[in-house]
């Protein structure tokens, strides 16, 4: 078995797993067209954009956007977006370690926090903290998947973001879900509609 060092990003997201991103790209325009109504954003970023499909949605909508990806495998998948080549757009940095970009209006997050393990989850909040005051997320608590290494319950996360300076925004959460009751039913849109998380920076 590989060791921990040994287990690179692109050892366990392949191309193979990318190619099959792209069905659930239904999902892109859904979502982006709900943040955009609720929060307005001139610049934005995906942290764990995996294809770059909410990044090409935002991209078109003429929001000024960055995905954030962490392994090399989706390079050739970036440049195949229903309408934009968007390869220039997406970023391959690995959220377990710090990175330094200006803060953008919006960041969204989606179904990523499990895949980080327990020892780099600091870093990764520290990085999401980092690139915006307003933080839209899924996190999945409780199911096994790929790499879900960690499966920690919802006031575990909250804590975390409040030790940031970061309150659960629960208006903000309800108004997103009821753009997305509709498509509820569909498994792949359920886990971003059950795991949803907004947070917002507070001063306090």
């Amino acid at each position: 078995m590989l060791g921990i060092q040994e287990m690179t990003l692109d050892t366990i997201y392949t191309p193979k797993w990318f190619s099959t991103r792209f069905i659930f790209s239904w999902r892109a325009p859904v979502m982006g067209g709900i943040l955009r109504n609720l929060y307005h954003p001139k610049t934005y970023i995906d942290a764990g954009c995996a294809i770059g499909d909410l990044v090409e949605e935002m991209t078109l909508a003429g929001v000024d956007s960055l995905g954030i990806e962490g392994s090399q495998s989706v390079i050739p998948y970036t440049s195949k977006g229903l309408f934009k080549n968007i390869s220039d757009r997406v970023l391959i940095l690995d959220l377990r370690k710090p990175i330094t970009l200006p803060k953008c209006d919006l960041c969204t997050c989606f179904e990523v926090a499990e895949h980080i393990e327990e020892w780099g989850v600091d870093t990764f909040l520290d990085n999401l903290c980092g690139f915006s005051d307003t933080i839209v997320m899924s996190i999945c608590t409780n199911q096994g998947g790929r790499n879900h290494v960690t499966l920690k319950p919802r006031p575990w996360w909250d804590a975390k973001m409040t030790e940031r300076g970061y309150l659960l925004i629960q208006n903000d959460i309800d108004t997103i879900k009821r753009g997305l009751e509709q498509h509820k039913h569909r498994e792949e849109m359920r886990w971003w509609y059950e795991r949803l998380v907004v947070y917002k920076r507070y001063d306090g």
